[in-house]
């Protein structure tokens, strides 16, 4: 194995950059500064590199590319012995090469606000020391970026130089609930923490490699890209920790341990979590109980709840069915597919007030809200709402902010097709694409995704943003008013009231023609001609509005191909096609699909219109699956709160913390567990103060006492200590707070 690394000759340079503002990254920010602060903290220590603290420089949200290179050339300049880079962030491939993101960078800005990754692999290589290791965490796979590992190790190869990538999807690149870190760093740490069983003495980077690609192999996550350029893989990174002494003596029964103590704010989220597909015509709301999922009627006995608010005259506020029924009569005071606004400065005055984007939206997923809490006899707390895929991060932020409003506790948004892959348990169909095709009542969308390793990646989108279900309704309301006008002279289109009563007719008859071959359409009093009342009383059939929008069809057919042609497939790639939306159940659609897809059957088993919310509601029920309901941590340096169980960590959950003594030959030590959210320890609750005894006598600070915090499902807090050179438990007991 080559030398250990020379402490004085080493640097490493942190960079962590926490104000990438994508929704679907904002839960890693958190955990990106988590990697950065335990980082260093490894290096420091005496089991790794014990790296002196100025020779480890910690970025947080650089303010420029220059901070972030000047600091790396520094480092590279003066290390005599190992340079160490690492990135955690988010990623982007362009012009040949990955720019790594700054603190002012925006999705749409990234080209021009980030920090080249070229420019630091020429920096490294005109390093004096003999030894280089790049670690980038977060969106920097071959794969994000359509590209094989051969193509992505020429990007990122420095010579002489270790390279240790993130395979980068949303299960990899987020930190994972009540987790510190992301779920690459947050491996990679615990294997420099705690040592691999049954290792050698010092474990090098090929160790530490291939012990990280097991560990995340077995969570199902996707494995890092690890390149070598001229250089073996026996640099040593951390001493391993030793095996417990092996001896013929039974061990020592662990002691009882204290009574466990039933968390603060157990009963918090006691309430339902659901999943919701926002709709911009419809939305649905459901939840899984048993394993089983259940769409949750509304309060009119449909299964959807139409997206519309409307403001009577009286100071009455309608939501769903009721606001429906009179748009067109109260047009001015309706508004209908709020979803499309979402994250504009688009808003509403009536009657003296103004109402946003999130707040109309609050209102229909209020009205979801209530009406599941009386179907369901119980509170509803958290949801799950799907979000198109292409919205970007203002559009996400203002249904986050919508949820809110309406009183949910928004666990994640889910772009609606992955929800309606989810829906199906395709996620778990691994190296297979799968095509869904999303006709609504307003907008049309085709998206390709990739199911890999524990992740759901949408490859492509396309769609049609002026296109849905309603311009089929709107097809049949032109037609009867046609009929009306050729039977009785008469042009209902000035009239409202009539105007109402044919769309909710055209409605009606859509559906019907779905399973028949003809509707029947009867209308009476529709109108009055000359102190006459006039009627409306007719049939159409199938072919006859297939005729009527046999355009609408043919403008399907372009999103269809450009989201396969983005996406880099041919149809005979596709594993399923996925139909969502209730408009995509029209036979003639249906007929499409299939053929545009080489003949594939659509999925259809699960009704396109709730496909959506079940793929939320099976997510939401994961998330939600006992949660912890409060950070439990330590008094750290400077009286922070050192978190060590996150708050909605999934449980049971256990977390270890190794202590040392502080006198020689001391035998106890106190250990005082806070619980809450605040960054001050002493702001928070004491939970428990615990004494740790049987320490064998030894010289300060050379004992390992390893103590194990940890929750039951029942939401039970418990503390269990170990010497951690014997594997010995030892007593542990709780006092009086």
């Amino acid at each position: 194995m080559s030398a250990w690394p020379d402490p004085a000759g080493c640097r490493a340079v942190l960079v962590g950059t926490t104000t990438y503002t994508d929704q679907v990254m904002w839960p890693a920010l958190p955990a990106v500064r988590a990697n950065v602060t335990d980082l260093a903290e490894v290096l420091t220590g005496p089991r790794s590199w014990g790296l002196r603290r100025d020779h480890c420089a910690q970025l947080i949200d650089p303010a420029g590319s220059d901070h972030v290179l000047d600091l790396i050339h520094d480092a590279a300049t003066e290390a005599a012995d190992t340079v160490l880079i690492y990135y955690s962030g988010h990623g982007e491939k362009t012009e040949n090469d990955l720019l790594l993101p700054i603190a002012t960078t925006r999705p749409d800005r990234l080209r021009i606000g980030g920090v080249r990754f070229s420019v630091i692999r020429e920096i490294i290589r005109e390093r004096r020391a003999p030894r280089a290791v790049v670690v980038l965490d977060c969106c920097y796979s071959g794969m994000a970026h359509g590209m094989g590992g051969p193509a992505l190790r020429g990007l990122i190869d420095t010579t002489s130089a270790y390279v240790l990538t993130s395979s980068a999807r949303d299960t990899l690149s987020l930190a994972p609930p009540g987790e510190r870190h992301t779920a690459f760093t947050g491996e990679l740490l615990k294997i420099l923490q705690d040592g691999i069983p049954a290792g050698p003495a010092d474990l090098s980077i090929g160790d530490v490699t291939r012990a990280l690609r097991y560990r995340l192999l077995d969570r199902r996550l996707p494995l890092p890209e690890y390149s070598q350029a001229g250089a073996a893989d026996e640099l040593p990174l951390v001493r391993n920790r030793p095996e417990p002494a092996r001896t013929r003596s039974r061990p020592r029964p662990a002691p009882a341990p204290p009574p466990g103590i039933r968390l603060a704010g157990a009963a918090r989220r006691t309430g339902r979590a659901v999943g919701i597909s926002f709709g911009a015509t419809n939305s649905v709301i459901t939840v899984v109980h048993g394993g089983e999922t259940t769409v949750v009627p509304s309060s009119e006995g449909s299964p959807a709840t139409p997206s519309v608010v409307a403001f009577g005259k009286n100071g009455q506020i309608m939501v769903g069915e009721t606001a429906k029924r009179q748009a067109v009569v109260n047009a001015e005071r309706t508004v209908r597919s709020v979803v499309l606004e979402m994250g504009t400065g688009w808003s509403v005055r009536i009657e003296g007030s103004t109402y946003s984007a999130p707040q109309i939206g609050a209102l229909v997923l209020g009205k979801l809200k209530q009406d599941a809490e009386a179907y369901l006899g119980e509170q509803v707390t958290d949801a799950v709402l799907t979000v198109p895929a292409y919205y970007d991060d203002a559009q996400r932020q203002a249904v986050t902010e919508a949820g809110t409003l309406a009183g949910l506790d928004v666990l994640r948004l889910v772009n609606e097709p992955t929800a309606a892959v989810l829906a199906y348990g395709l996620d778990e169909d691994e190296g297979r694409s799968i095509l869904v095709f999303d006709l609504g009542g307003r907008t049309y969308d085709v998206s390709v995704l990739h199911v890999g390793e524990g992740y759901v990646e949408v490859l492509a989108t396309h769609g049609d943003t002026r296109l849905g279900g309603e311009d089929w309704d709107q097809r049949i309301v032109d037609e009867l008013v046609r009929r009306f006008r050729e039977a009785h002279g008469v042009d209902l289109t000035g009239d409202r009231t009539a105007v109402q009563r044919l769309r909710e007719a055209a409605e009606r008859v859509k559906v019907e023609l779905t399973g028949a071959r003809e509707a029947h359409i009867d209308l009476p009093y529709l109108a009055t001609v000359r102190q006459a009342p006039r009627h409306l009383d007719t049939t159409l059939t199938r072919q006859e509005f297939q005729s009527l929008t046999a355009d609408l069809l043919v403008r399907l057919r372009g999103p269809f191909r450009g989201a396969l042609q983005d996406s880099g497939l041919k149809v005979s790639d596709l594993a399923h096609v996925v139909l969502a939306g209730g408009a995509s159940l029209m036979p003639a659609v249906t007929a499409l699909v299939a053929e545009m897809s080489g003949g594939k059957a659509p999925l259809t088993r699960l009704g396109p219109a709730e496909a959506a919310s079940i793929g939320a509601a099976r997510q939401a029920s994961v998330l939600k699956a006992d949660l912890t309901p409060v950070t439990l941590g330590l008094r750290g340096k400077g009286g922070v709160l050192r978190r060590v169980i996150e708050r909605d960590s999934p449980v049971p959950v256990e977390r270890t913390v190794t202590f040392t003594t502080t006198a020689d030959d001391q035998s106890s030590l106190r250990v005082e567990v806070y619980e809450g959210e605040q960054e001050t320890a002493a702001l928070n609750a004491v939970l428990g103060t615990y004494m740790v005894g049987g320490i064998p006598a030894a010289r300060r600070g050379e004992p390992r006492i390893e103590v194990t915090f940890g929750v039951d499902a029942g939401l039970t807090f418990t503390v269990t200590a170990r010497e951690a050179a014997s594997g010995v438990f030892l007593p542990v007991t709780r006092h009086p707070a």
